[in-house]
């Protein structure tokens, strides 16, 4: 019966098996360790920026909210809306999009509304045509940068 080499018991042979191991001197995985630690470091630090960013802006924006005080169907194809806007930077011009929504949700009507400089809250309304019979008006939105394609001096009685 053959007997085998149990470790500690002092019958096994001290050195690895060759090519099974690397040898103390090799720097094998060394070098593309560093490099992904260094990518690794530098993707970091990128997410961070990235974050900060994004946390920054959404805390320093200009804000516009408002929402719809008054909105009725006049026919299949006309909407009424009466948002009541609030503004940060009042002195500002602004616009806003008025939406219109049919039962399925899906959009029916929109239109945008200029705001020209006046108060930090302040009432926008609009009648707009529909595709098909409205059931919900709502405020997309509103922003300072008024697109060059609003007429700004009809949108403001001048």
């Amino acid at each position: 019966m053959a007997q085998r080499d149990q470790p500690g018991k002092g019958g096994g042979s001290p050195h690895r098996p060759e090519g099974r191991y690397a040898k103390s001197s090799d720097n094998v995985g060394l070098v593309p360790s560093r490099i992904m630690a260094v990518i690794l470091a530098v993707l970091a630090v990128a997410l961070l920026v990235a974050v900060g960013a994004y946390i920054y802006e959404q805390f320093t924006a200009e804000k516009i909210e408002g929402e719809v005080t008054d909105a009725q169907v006049i026919d299949d194809h006309t909407v009424s809306a009466t948002a009541s806007i609030d503004r940060s930077e009042p002195d500002r011009e602004a616009y806003c999009i008025f939406r219109s929504r049919e039962y399925s949700g899906a959009e029916v009507g929109r239109a945008e509304v200029y705001l020209p400089p006046g108060e930090e809250t302040t009432n926008a309304s609009v009648e707009f045509s529909t595709t098909s019979r409205a059931y919900v008006s709502e405020l997309y939105g509103c922003a300072y940068e008024v697109p060059p394609y609003l007429d700004h001096e009809a949108a403001s009685g001048q």
